[in-house]
């Protein structure tokens, strides 16, 4: 299940870029998502607390940030 929301389309569509899609959809998992003014939220809500799944975590931190960071800011 892939969900979205936003003011209206067009805020949707710049903040859910086609890269960044592809990338929550090809981790598989289930994650809580969300791009605001000044930094984004992420919370994957079925990793354990264990080596594995937060050396995941880490390195899904820095690739949706990178891919965030490229959203344009409004005006």
């Amino acid at each position: 299940v892939f969900g979205t929301f936003a003011a209206d389309p067009a805020e949707l569509e710049k903040a859910l870029t086609p890269s960044l899609r592809k990338l929550l959809i090809g981790w598989q998992t289930p994650v809580h998502a969300e791009v605001r003014p000044g930094g984004f939220v992420l919370a994957p809500v079925a990793l354990a607390a264990d080596p594995t799944s937060l050396t995941w975590l880490l390195d899904a931190v820095r690739a949706f940030g990178n891919k965030a960071a490229k959203i344009p800011t409004r005006a």
